[in-house]
């Protein structure tokens, strides 16, 4: 079967969703800096969902499903412990997340 990833950009508090990366049809690509930091590269053009973004830093949550079709089999949870370091590019439409913690489990 075809894997394939979706992002969600997630309120902490509520779950409210911001960003749907296969619902908003954007791409997105997660960078490992090391064994603990994590930084998203996130093609978003949606000014609300930037806005949200921003305006919640610090209760942030990622998922990262990982799917078998259309089937989530796996999901990391990245967070970060204190404020995750946000900024976009507005020129190019690109915001950059980096997060200091992740926990993996099978859905």
């Amino acid at each position: 079967m075809n894997r394939k990833q979706n992002l969600l950009i997630r309120h902490a508090i509520g779950s409210r969703l911001f960003f749907d990366a296969m619902r908003d049809n954007a791409s997105f690509e997660v960078r490992s800096l090391d064994t603990d930091h994590w930084t998203f590269v996130v093609h978003i053009k949606d000014e609300e969902a930037i806005r949200n973004i921003m305006q919640h830093r610090e209760e942030l949550n990622l998922f990262v499903n990982e799917l078998s079709g259309d089937i989530p089999i796996y999901k990391w949870w990245y967070y970060a412990k204190d404020t995750p370091k946000i900024e976009y590019d507005a020129s190019s439409g690109i915001l950059f997340i980096t997060v200091d913690a992740r926990m993996g489990y099978k859905v």
